[in-house]
């Protein structure tokens, strides 16, 4: 998810963008822990939605690029994502 909030150029999410979202993850989060900043993330999400990219689609898109960047490891795509490898195989064959 953190790639494509962090994207370079919505809607399309590539291989460049997971740098961008290494990048980004310092600044992405507030004075607590590992939790992100709300609003800086709706600020990040707000042109792939104005771009008439649904919710929906940008996930798909975000676990088939974990999966990519993964080099096609299912479970090593979920451990990117913070998923069990059930829990992502489960989600891109529904």
């Amino acid at each position: 998810m953190r790639a494509a909030i962090c994207a370079k150029n919505p809607p399309i999410i590539d291989a460049d963008d997971f740098q961008a979202a290494h990048m980004c993850a310092s600044t992405a989060t507030s004075t607590a822990q590992n939790e992100p900043d709300f609003q800086n993330l709706w600020q990040a999400l707000l042109p792939y939605f104005q771009a008439g990219v649904g919710l929906d689609t940008l996930v798909s898109q975000i676990e088939s690029q974990a999966v990519t960047e993964a080099d096609g490891n299912i479970s090593a795509a979920a451990r990117l994502l913070g998923l069990s490898r059930a829990k992502l195989d489960y989600r891109r064959n529904k």
